[in-house]
């Protein structure tokens, strides 16, 4: 429920690798309306077909944002 936002870097060209950044809220009293942030980054192999994951986490956090903002 925490997964706020969720942002994807493909591979390039050369010795670039995937990546995918999750924000997520450090507190769980979502009524204090004093949200505390952190995120971690996934990385992965050039060839990881990463898109399905991708929308998972932002449908995720698509769904955690509508909840937290009450609608």
């Amino acid at each position: 429920m925490n997964i706020v936002q969720v942002e994807m870097e493909t591979a390039g060209f050369g010795l670039d690798d995937s990546e995918i950044t999750i924000t997520y809220l450090e507190n769980v009293h979502l009524k204090t309306h004093n949200e505390l942030f952190s995120s971690h980054k996934f990385e992965f192999p050039k060839k990881t077909d990463i898109t399905p994951l991708y929308r998972y986490l932002f449908n995720l956090a698509y769904q955690n944002r509508l909840k937290i903002n009450g609608l």
